[in-house]
């Protein structure tokens, strides 16, 4: 099938980076990390699983300890939107910083900022705009120009990259910040995932090892960055979007249609087709395998061959809505140090409510 036309849209230059997770506290330590594909994975004292039933139905053996990826500078004891302040603030002064931005920078500023999609288990924590006061109040940095959040997990980080194009194109900030955070580290979260049957365990080999992080990119436009002498780490294209009618959390397969659709419109780049190295969310389920060999099906033959295939879960578990920015953050470091697979890297996310989300990202220079 021919890739579908798609209005031009302008890079927009990525001109710092902020990342924390449990290979790294900074963007150049966790890309590098995840890079040579070092793994942080440990058990959790407080968490366990439900263990495997026995041969009579009943439960058998002792509730095994979660396998998870933990930021070790995160106090094992808290939970819940604390703990996701802790990550988003700890990402967002790495970001201003590594931006250099000054106090009075931030009136010309968008702070943009995607957090975990409301689901039963975390209903407590609280609306996520009730968050954006005291994350920048810990992070000391309050006086922004523009403050948004979207709440829609993975493709939500996307959501909000969309949402800078449009106020760097009306001219509202002269550059936006957009963060995400989020953390499967709380009891009542885990519980609830392992009762779904979505935490790998004895119990379910088809499950993913939860894990957290923060990542931010300062977006801004790339004619900004040239004047300012500034060399952009990468640039992003404008992210495009599809919808799985069957999601992970619904009784069938994806068909890999809402996935297709949001790749299809990025596949043809001005260096060539688009695709030859990917990165994903994919998590270690069954079902995000699954859809992306059938999105591929559906893709061909505009898809090229995926000759490296990205997927820091692997590596730090499962990281959620944050995963989009450090998948950006990696391409982005690969290209600044020359050992990038491809000459554009595809992105792309799936949400636990149906939602896709892809963008694509070339170097800076």
């Amino acid at each position: 099938m021919t890739a579908a036309p798609r209005p031009p849209a302008v890079d927009l230059a990525v001109t710092a980076l902020a990342v924390i997770s449990p290979v790294g506290l900074d963007a150049a330590a966790a890309c590098a990390a995840l890079h040579a594909g070092v793994s942080r994975l440990q058990e959790l004292e407080s968490c366990c699983c439900l263990p495997p039933e026995g041969p009579a139905g009943d439960e058998g053996g002792d509730p095994e300890p979660v396998i998870a990826g933990r930021v070790p500078t995160l106090p094992a004891e808290v939970g819940g939107p604390e703990r996701l302040e802790l990550l988003a603030a700890a990402a967002l002064q790495r970001a201003v910083s590594a931006a250099a931005l000054a106090r009075a920078d931030l009136a010309r500023t968008a702070l943009l900022v995607a957090l975990p999609a409301p689901e039963p288990a975390t209903a407590g924590w609280g609306p996520g705009r009730a968050l954006l006061p005291r994350l920048c109040r810990r992070a000391g940095v309050p006086d922004w120009g523009v403050q948004h959040v979207v709440e829609a997990g993975p493709a939500g980080a996307l959501r909000a990259v969309e949402a800078a194009r449009a106020l760097l194109a009306a001219g509202r900030v002269d550059r936006c910040l957009v963060l995400a955070a989020d953390s499967y580290l709380d009891t009542g979260r885990l519980a609830a995932l392992d009762l779904a049957w979505r935490i790998r365990s004895r119990r379910n080999p088809d499950g993913f090892l939860p894990g957290e992080a923060g990542a931010a990119l300062v977006l801004e436009p790339a004619q900004a960055a040239a004047r300012r002498r500034q060399r952009p780490l990468g640039l992003v294209g404008g992210p495009s979007f599809g919808r799985e009618r069957d999601p992970v959390t619904g009784e069938r397969w994806s068909s890999g249609r809402g996935l297709a659709d949001a790749i299809r419109p990025l596949l043809q780049g001005p260096d060539g087709p688009v695709g030859r190295w990917t990165l994903c969310n994919m998590n270690g389920e069954a079902y995000p395998a699954r859809e992306w060999t059938l999105a591929q099906v559906r893709l061909s033959p505009d898809l090229p061959v995926v000759e490296t295939l990205t997927h820091p879960a692997d590596c730090i578990g499962e990281v959620g809505t944050a995963m989009p920015l450090l998948l950006a953050a990696c391409a982005c470091h690969a290209f600044a140090r020359g050992h990038a697979p491809a000459p554009a890297a595809l992105l792309w996310v799936g949400s636990d409510d149906g939602e896709r989300a892809a963008a694509v990202l070339r170097p800076g220079a």
